[in-house]
């Protein structure tokens, strides 16, 4: 057998691992610890929305969509005591950390967009603002991926975004943002999507003395570790996570500086360091969008590393208490 049929056969070898990884019907293998009890569950399709009923007399809702890879469980500690009535929304395409045996089915117009882009997301939150929200103070609070997503809603439904809701983005995808470190390159835009498969099913059972030695994990808390844990098995597929990661790129080169002007109030929280999203470019993107809207603001926040609600979650407080 010559080198040259050695390293076919290796490359087919390794194609095809790739491809069973990218299909396979992924089993859950985290789940949410929330008081279901008191919650409204809903499916639309291949996404989940769980209400959390106001505890006082507040008018204000919190719409909660998280970044790449993560769930609802995300925001689960900094919203357990919220007063305001709160709406989590997950990733289409991801586990439920929800029980499902009562959730009730939505009849929503069918969406346009190809699952996994940032456009089929922000489409269903577009739906949830006119038929679930029950406040005229709405904010949309998006972690990483889960920024372009509520930015992307107000492209698409500036009808009702432009008066009545607000903006939280934390440490978000941005417009003409880019990835932080050699995961921005082009050729890192190219071999990861193909390779992540394999690299995450290598993962899948992650433990947390790996979480700890990664750049991110600095700072840390058991919050932010134990959330990190399940990063690499939310997708029911991983060809979700290669959609999305994907189109990330592809909405942060596409999308102008305009989508910061479609709402009433917009927070940028930009991380002390962020090891995931570029830092740089985060804020220079933001900087743009407080010339375009006088109800910007850019707050750089200390001790942070991307996970800013878990890290530091008085930042997101202080945002909300802006968003009137």
């Amino acid at each position: 057998m010559t080198e040259i049929t050695i390293i076919i056969l290796i490359i087919v070898a390794i194609h095809m691992a790739r491809q069973y990884w990218a299909h396979k019907e992924l089993p859950q293998i985290h789940f949410g610890e929330f008081d279901n009890d008191a919650l409204d569950i809903y499916t639309i399709q291949d996404t989940v929305i769980a209400i959390q009923q106001a505890k006082g007399e507040s008018d204000k809702t919190i719409i909660c969509f998280p970044g790449f890879t993560e769930d609802a469980r995300y925001f689960q500690e900094i919203y357990k005591n919220s007063e305001e009535e709160i709406i989590y929304m997950g990733n289409a395409g991801y586990h439920s950390p929800f029980p499902l045996e009562n959730a009730k089915s939505l009849s929503w117009p069918e969406n346009p967009f190809e699952m996994g882009t940032v456009a089929h997301d922000a489409f269903w939150v577009g739906q949830v603002i006119q038929t679930l929200v029950k406040n005229s103070n709405v904010v949309i609070h998006g972690h990483s991926r889960g920024g372009a997503v509520a930015l992307e809603t107000g492209h698409h439904f500036p009808q009702f975004t432009q008066s009545s809701v607000s903006v939280i983005l934390e440490a978000a995808v941005v417009p003409q943002g880019t990835i932080a470190g050699p995961g921005g390159s082009k050729l890192a835009h190219v071999l990861v999507p193909y390779f992540l498969p394999l690299l995450f099913a290598m993962n899948r059972n992650i433990t947390l003395d790996k979480i700890a030695k990664m750049p991110v994990m600095r700072p840390s808390n058991p919050l932010k570790a134990n959330l990190l844990l399940s990063m690499f098995s939310t997708p029911k597929k991983y060809t979700t996570f290669v959609t999305n990661l994907k189109n990330i790129s592809q909405w942060q080169q596409s999308t102008s500086y305009d989508v910061y002007g479609n709402f009433k109030k917009v927070t940028a929280l930009v991380g002390q360091r962020d090891d995931v999203l570029d830092c740089k470019t985060m804020i220079a993107s933001v900087k743009e969008g407080v010339k375009i809207s006088d109800n910007m603001d850019l707050v750089q926040t200390q001790n942070t590393n991307h996970f800013i609600a878990v890290e530091e979650p008085n930042y997101i407080y202080d945002a909300l208490a802006k968003a009137q």
